[in-house]
């Protein structure tokens, strides 16, 4: 069971928002911020990649891989990022 917590509801319309767009990672945390709701001390990026990986998994999907970008956050230390195109609703 997954919980649903405001940030996954702003991820979801951000994506709405930015139909046929494409984004990194680094660009949606820059939008709406880490994933805290749950955990407020947890600094992880860990639920981000967990989403859009969940996006692009769905049968059919709502996120396309297209390609590696270096990510401009400082916190990153220049780390590859996936670039992805939206191809669908959340």
């Amino acid at each position: 069971m997954t919980l649903r917590t405001k940030w996954y509801d702003e991820a979801d319309e951000y994506i709405r928002y930015h139909m046929h767009r494409t984004f990194t990672a680094d660009d949606l945390v820059a939008e709406i911020g880490l994933p805290m709701d749950l955990d407020p001390n947890a600094l992880s990026n860990n639920g981000v990649g967990a989403y859009l990986s969940h996006l692009a998994h769905r049968n059919p999907p709502t996120l396309r891989l297209i390609g590696y970008q270096k990510s401009s956050r400082c916190s990153n230390r220049g780390r590859i990022l996936r670039l992805w195109r939206i191809v669908g609703r959340p």
